[in-house]
């Protein structure tokens, strides 16, 4: 890629928090700076009927060749909803009826052979898989317009007014964690990997985040949270960048001779005591952030039912807290009645969760939930082929 012009934000998140008893904030407050210690002894008894007025479960209906078991991705175009399945990339309406799916695996120019992922550029109104060597665009209708041949591995992507940002795994091997290219694909922005260059103490590895999601989309703006070890958010409008948001992690912030690509077995030695921000929503009032402990199924597991923490930040108040005493439960459904519920996405209206038939209903066998009629009848009518179902709960509107 031509490099036009290099922009160094010289900020990482530790720097930020080291020098920093109180954010210094600038006109419109930011950034937003995140004590995730005080986050996880913080409790507060959450319930969806606090932001939420109603709730529509809604079953992705497929072909029978076509199942959807797990949603990477769910992006929102108009009336339509493309997802980023394990199973494939499908367009559906906004009432999840099925429309098509989109290119498959294979060797020809619109097919992806390894898929880091889909984003939309609605400046230009194209619909682009990441493919690992490779970008492929479509109309919004999925019909294939063109290939680029990507320079660099550009692992996760996403597009704001038409600039494509990309961030690679910040591993040593990747000279820069974010940058933004323009039309012609010339770089129009970067920040420097910190650990770039680094020689790593033994043969190194990845630690896989399983609902890892680097971007997110929030009041027609993108945002990147990560990658790896990163623990910043950064604002992108267009061609501009700045650090929205900051955690100060702590104890719990996983140092460099525990990281995975640098020392692969001390990594999965130690890492569970640790903790990565792997995912974030966002609405207008908080900051929905998933946490994830590194290694949790090797070396020292500690407790394997601990693995998880959902969080949120309140951007008004500005604190953060976990949601209930127990420490793996997600915000309490008051409406249905099931277990508790998680926005992994939140569009203008909705907050998106989602439901594994099978596990979920397992659930509700277990434990002793007292479910409304609404949801007795729903539950009944799962069976094993029974797609993975989205959770629409319709936003209240904040003050």
């Amino acid at each position: 890629m031509k490099k036009v012009y290099l922009w160094v934000i010289i900020l990482s998140c530790s720097f930020i928090v080291a020098c920093v008893d109180k954010p210094k904030d600038t006109q419109d407050g930011l950034p937003f700076i995140i004590d995730f210690e005080q986050c996880i002894t913080n409790a507060r008894n959450i319930k969806i009927s606090d932001i939420a007025d109603t709730i529509e479960l809604v079953e992705l209906k497929t072909p029978e060749e076509l199942p959807v078991s797990m949603i990477w991705q769910f992006i929102t175009v108009g009336d339509y909803w493309y997802i980023h399945a394990s199973e494939g990339i499908y367009k559906f309406t906004n009432k999840g009826e099925y429309i098509t799916k989109i290119s498959g695996k294979g060797q020809g120019p619109s097919e992806y052979s390894t898929l880091c992922g889909i984003a939309v550029d609605t400046v230009h109104k194209e619909f682009v898989i990441n493919d690992y060597t490779k970008l492929i665009f479509f109309d919004f209708d999925g019909n294939f317009i063109r290939m680029e041949n990507k320079e660099g591995s550009l692992l996760d992507a996403d597009f704001s007014d038409g600039v494509l940002w990309g961030t690679d795994m910040a591993l040593h091997r990747d000279k820069y964690m974010l940058y933004g290219l323009n039309r012609l694909r010339d770089t129009i922005y970067s920040i420097p990997n910190f650990y770039y260059g680094i020689k790593p103490q033994s043969a190194g590895g990845v630690s896989y985040m399983s609902l890892y999601k680097p971007f997110y989309h929030y009041a027609k703006t993108l945002y990147m949270n990560g990658p790896g070890a990163n623990d910043t958010i950064y604002q992108l409008k267009g061609s501009q960048c700045r650090v929205y948001a900051a955690f100060n992690m702590g104890k719990y912030k996983l140092p460099l001779k525990y990281q995975a690509w640098y020392n692969y077995e001390a990594h999965w030695k130690n890492g569970y005591h640790y903790w990565n921000i792997p995912a974030i929503a966002e609405d207008e009032r908080y900051l929905f952030i998933l946490a994830q402990r590194y290694a949790p199924l090797n070396g020292d597991r500690g407790n394997r039912d601990d693995i998880y923490r959902y969080l949120m930040y309140d951007k008004k108040e500005r604190i953060g807290f976990q949601m209930n005493e127990d420490k793996n439960e997600k915000i309490t459904d008051d409406i249905l009645g099931g277990p508790s519920i998680w926005p992994y996405w939140v569009t203008d209206d909705h907050y998106i969760g989602m439901i594994d038939p099978y596990s979920y209903k397992k659930k509700i066998e277990e434990d002793d939930y007292k479910l409304s009629p609404q949801l007795e009848k729903i539950v009944d009518d799962w069976n094993y082929d029974t797609n993975v179902l989205l959770m629409l709960c319709r936003k209240k509107k904040m003050n």
